[in-house]
């Protein structure tokens, strides 16, 4: 396989109460080095849910994703967070809570004894205000 990103028969379902709903039914997608794709479709389709499982923030209930070489279904947790770090960006469809989470752990910061939690506040606030607004 000389294809950047190769999905063969991928299959991803999940529970809601008594059902089972199948998002993913045997997908097949191959993209080459170099190529630009767009994943379109109506809410519920299963945008996002390919996106997880090819950012590797979730498990296929069956089927292979290969990734420069690498099947992300054969590898252990550590191994696919370090996968995660080094290979895969996300921009969040919820961006916009960016400052809520900030006034959050600001709150949070006040009420708890500060040294429970201020010095992960700091960190924290200081990755996302980074994130959110780069550097000064």
């Amino acid at each position: 396989m000389n294809s950047l990103v190769e999905v063969r028969d991928l299959r991803k379902s999940y529970r809601s109460g008594d059902q089972r709903l199948e998002i993913l039914t045997g997908l097949c997608l191959s993209v080459e080095k170099g190529e630009m794709v767009a994943v379109t479709g109506v809410s519920g389709s299963g945008k996002s849910t390919l996106l997880h499982l090819l950012g590797g923030m979730d498990r296929p209930d069956q089927g292979s994703i290969m990734i420069s070489g690498r099947d992300l279904t054969e590898l252990e947790p550590a191994e696919l967070s370090s996968f995660r770090n080094r290979t895969v960006g996300f921009v969040f469809q919820s961006h916009h809570l960016v400052l809520l989470i900030i006034l959050l752990y600001l709150e949070m910061d006040l009420f708890l004894p500060p040294k429970i939690f201020a010095p992960k506040t700091a960190s924290h606030l200081s990755v996302i205000l980074y994130e959110t607004f780069g550097r000064a």
